[in-house]
């Protein structure tokens, strides 16, 4: 297992004693793929992807998140990739306050390693964030246990993120940097086809915006791979 989600099963567990009220969300997420050079018999190589997250959340009373990231992933090796993304997502002060934008640039790398049934991922993403009137960077370290058995379309995944920010401000506005979120996701996978995907889970999501809180999130994830 990817050292990142053992660490962060470590930090979610030593977080349940210090827990405030949380939320109930529903997250959507639909990612294509689709190669890039399509004269070159490597485009399968550099590939252009889109994501999109579409969340709704009882602290926002109906739609919390609108997002969209689209950049080039480079397969670099065979269990090696990179990516170079623009990102951007509109969302508003709970309860009904203000909108406000943020944008990103971000880049990353995920290594994957396939075990027969098995395949474990380990993702680390760069980003530079910014929006009216501050600049952040965070660092973001995911782990994805991913099991389908042989001739079957239907498997388990388990996947943790930690969040990161050397910027970080509590709601004083002190100086806080660190660790101040961590997600952990499971649920069913569907290899619907080669280059369909679904998958249909829960992530328990805990979170410090003054202090640390808990969220329980339905999550369904769409992920398509277009061909020449």
């Amino acid at each position: 297992m990817p050292r990142s989600v053992s660490l962060a099963c470590a930090l979610s567990i030593t977080l349940m004693a210090s827990v405030a009220r949380g939320d109930v969300e529903s997250w959507t997420w639909v990612e294509h793929r689709s190669p890039l050079l399509r004269s070159s018999p490597r485009s399968a190589r550099v590939q252009l992807r889109g994501f999109y997250d579409f969340r709704l959340t009882g602290r926002h009373q109906g739609v919390g998140l609108v997002f969209a990231r689209i950049g080039p992933v480079i397969e670099v090796l065979s269990w090696l990739s990179v990516a170079v993304n623009y990102a951007a997502f509109t969302s508003r002060t709970p309860p009904t306050g203000p909108s406000f934008w943020e944008q990103r640039v971000e880049v990353e790398g995920t290594a994957t390693l396939r075990l027969g049934a098995l395949t474990l991922s380990h993702r680390q993403r760069y980003e530079s964030r910014w929006r009216a009137g501050w600049h952040h960077f965070r660092l973001r370290f995911q782990g994805r246990a991913t099991w389908i058995p042989a001739r079957s379309k239907v498997g388990v995944y388990l996947w943790e993120e930690a969040l990161i920010d050397p910027n970080a401000t509590d709601a004083r506005g002190a100086l806080a940097p660190g660790f101040y979120e961590n997600r952990a996701g499971v649920g069913l996978t569907f290899a619907v086809s080669s280059g369909v995907k679904i998958d249909v889970g829960y992530v328990l999501r805990a979170r410090q915006p003054a202090q640390w809180e808990i969220d329980h999130v339905a999550h369904t994830s769409f992920a398509f791979t277009l061909r020449d």
